[in-house]
């Protein structure tokens, strides 16, 4: 068997996770997001580096001179669509993103559920999500520890990949009710002033929709009279 047909062996500290320098803020919070993760399946969190190193096998993530080698062009893609792609002893994982957005800030400031602070492209940071329940068993079932699955594996297989996987709904949406229902939270129905980082990041990791199409309750809303 060739090194492409044999299945790729992800083991806790020996491979990498590879984000360019020039990267949107979009691409490093996804590999923060992997290691974050990765470190709680495998019991260590892959280092995080700017570029492959030699004989090291990789995840390279978003759009960059390395993706772009290997046959990966974002710019054909359709909106929060992703490419999953392994060439020998790397994984590609890349899709649009915006460069003007930074979610890590949106997070850690949230007071409130803010909507507009997802609006914005970041599909390579789907695509991560997607390799880690498809290749870690990770699973985003609920926010919070309690809620998130992280198996604890003694490494990671991949085979053979070279996939795109574009959303079939353009409307993903969840609405969070009763803000005090939730242990982590404090305050009162509809918008709590405790800090609601959890609800971003949650509504991130179930892939919410990055382009709002505004359809609530009843015709009031568009004002017609008016």
């Amino acid at each position: 068997r060739n090194a492409e047909d044999a299945d790729l062996i992800l083991r806790p500290g020996r491979f990498d996770i590879v984000v360019s320098e020039s990267s949107p803020k979009t691409v490093r919070f996804a590999a923060e997001e992997i290691v974050e993760n990765l470190g709680l399946v495998l019991g260590r969190r892959p280092d995080i580096v700017s570029g492959l190193r030699p004989g090291r096998p990789s995840i390279v993530l978003g759009s960059n001179e390395w993706s772009r080698a290997v046959g990966i062009d974002t710019r054909v893609l359709k909106r929060d669509e992703f490419v999953l792609k392994r060439v020998g002893d790397v994984v590609y994982i890349a899709g649009r993103d915006d460069c003007r957005a930074d979610l890590a800030k949106a997070i850690s400031s949230a007071r409130w559920f803010n909507e507009k602070a997802l609006e914005n492209e970041h599909a390579t940071l789907f695509g991560v999500y997607d390799f880690l329940e498809r290749f870690a068993g990770v699973r985003f079932y609920f926010p919070g520890e309690m809620g998130t699955v992280t198996p604890r594996l003694g490494s990671l297989s991949v085979g053979a990949l070279d996939e795109r996987h574009a959303p079939v709904f353009t409307v993903r949406n969840l609405h969070f009710c009763a803000d005090g229902a939730v242990p982590e939270n404090t305050g009162s129905f509809p918008y709590a002033e405790s800090a609601q980082s959890w609800k971003m990041l949650h509504a991130l990791r179930l892939r919410r929709q990055t382009a709002a199409l505004h359809c609530v309750h009843g015709q009031r809303g568009f004002k017609y009279k008016e």
